[in-house]
């Protein structure tokens, strides 16, 4: 578009695939999604940081084999939706990062196959879908060899024992990868839940505002949500129930 402005000419797109301004976004995103998936795994900011700057090839081995378990699709395939098409997940990330380090605190070896499949796997999940072969057995032990890595270089900085490292963790991810948190689905239904709510405007402000309590993913903030009085109304259990029930939705 700069192009365009500048030349008045319009080239085509190919012109500039070895631009340098796009080898700096690569650069850019790359690292954003380096930093994304620490701050996921349940790293504070300091942690995070560390393994950007000093451990990006552990950290890049790590993210192939997550990457590997988030693209996989059901063999069911692609179906229609209310507002388009989906093609269902059958591995819910959410899971294995929210459970992995609270696990790991009482265990001396890492999970088997068997047990790492049945906390990752999602509701759409069939038994097809699931078939342990070679190179998925493969990807679970790089998967946990490569996020023990990570963890022991934390801790090794920062002069921590690995349990303690974990145990920070698992508070921070079990925040982030809240097992109740809202998607598209769950929205919604949440929002024509809403509309057919016979209560005054202030009643529904009251179920919202609770209800946005319990969403709350920022782990900075959990004592905050401690101390927040939240009255547990019917219709805020409602709106908990329909998150819990479209968790692993779109």
């Amino acid at each position: 578009m700069t192009d365009f402005l500048k030349n008045q000419t319009k080239r085509p797109i190919k012109f500039f695939e070895h631009h340098h301004v796009l080898k700096e976004f690569e650069k850019i995103f790359e690292y954003q999604k380096d930093k994304n998936l620490l701050y996921k795994i349940g790293f504070n900011n300091s942690q995070v940081s560390l393994l950007l700057n000093k451990h990006r090839k552990t950290l890049k081995d790590f993210r192939c084999s997550f990457s590997y378990f988030e693209r996989i699709k059901s063999m069911k395939g692609i179906k229609k939706v209310a507002d388009g098409i989906n093609w269902s997940a059958i591995f819910c990330m959410r899971d294995i990062l929210r459970e992995y380090p609270q696990i790991m605190q009482f265990r001396d070896g890492f999970l088997t196959c068997d047990e790492f499949i049945e906390i990752i796997k999602s509701s759409y999940a069939t038994k097809k879908d699931l078939v342990l072969n070679p190179y998925r057995k493969q990807m679970i032990g790089l998967f946990q060899e490569k996020y023990m890595q990570l963890v022991e270089m934390v801790a090794a900085e920062g002069n921590k024992n690995v349990k303690n490292v974990l145990c920070e963790i698992t508070m921070r991810s079990s925040v982030i990868n809240k097992y109740d948190r809202i998607t598209g689905d769950a929205v919604t239904i949440i929002v024509d839940k809403i509309l057919s709510i016979k209560q005054g405007p202030d009643d529904i402000y009251k179920i919202m505002h609770d209800f946005l309590y319990f969403q709350n993913h920022d782990p900075s903030k959990i004592r905050q949500l401690e101390r927040h009085k939240i009255k547990n109304t019917k219709g805020v259990k409602n709106l908990l129930e329909i998150v819990r029930s479209y968790r692993e939705g779109i």
